[in-house]
């Protein structure tokens, strides 16, 4: 398949399953038409045919094991994959990929470090696990581009960028973006770190610090 200049525009966010399932409601009503699907893993795509790949209107709750935890979308309601060999391993790779289209990297799961009852702070923090969304659009396509910065703006519906970057374990805060920083956190992610003080949306372990809703 020939290459097509695309243009990226991308949301990093911390959406718990809730959050991702608000977004995806409002993102079917905006584009009826969207359709997704989840990647298969690599081990499935060398064998003598190619994979089974469902397409769903909504992404399944959880993808199967032998599935990565990433859902592309395409925005066409009749699409299915067309799958050819390629390169000298004879991988299964999709050829008919079309513009617009985007990547969801659900993330959402929750990590529980502290203890019930303890009252010192877990060496590293509770934590909802960020992702990301992506849409691929084609440069200097006005159309499409639109497409993909309508389905951006949506997050803001279910997800607030107003965010402060706080040290572990002291939770000092370090910086407040009171006009919005770089990682959206969805309303129901926000509620599950102001419900525990050590719940983060967002952690470096090696710095110390991390991201909370600002209050």
């Amino acid at each position: 398949m020939a290459y097509i200049p695309q243009k990226l525009s991308v949301r990093y966010f911390c959406l718990t399953r809730k959050d991702q399932s608000d977004y995806w409601e409002l993102l079917t009503a905006a584009f009826p038409e969207i359709r997704c699907y989840v990647e298969p893993h690599h081990s499935l795509l060398t064998g003598e045919r190619p994979p089974e790949l469902g397409v769903y209107r909504h992404p399944p709750p959880q993808a199967p094991r032998i599935f990565l935890d990433f859902v592309d979308f395409v925005f066409d309601a009749d699409w299915r994959p067309i799958w050819e060999r390629w390169g000298r391993g004879q991988w299964w790779s999709i050829e008919n990929f079309s513009l617009p289209n985007g990547e969801f990297d659900r993330g959402g799961n929750i990590v529980i470090r502290s203890r019930p009852n303890s009252k010192e702070p877990p060496s590293d923090p509770d934590r909802v696990v960020s992702g990301r969304i992506t849409f691929r659009s084609k440069k200097d396509d006005r159309e499409q581009e639109a497409i993909a910065r309508k389905g951006i703006r949506l997050i803001a519906k279910v997800a607030s960028n107003r965010i402060a970057a706080v040290e572990y374990p002291s939770l000092r805060i370090l910086r407040r973006h009171e006009k919005g920083g770089w990682l959206w956190i969805g309303h129901d992610a926000a509620r599950i770190c102001r419900e525990n003080p050590y719940c983060f949306a967002y952690y470096n372990g090696y710095l110390k610090q991390g991201y909370r809703p600002l209050e």
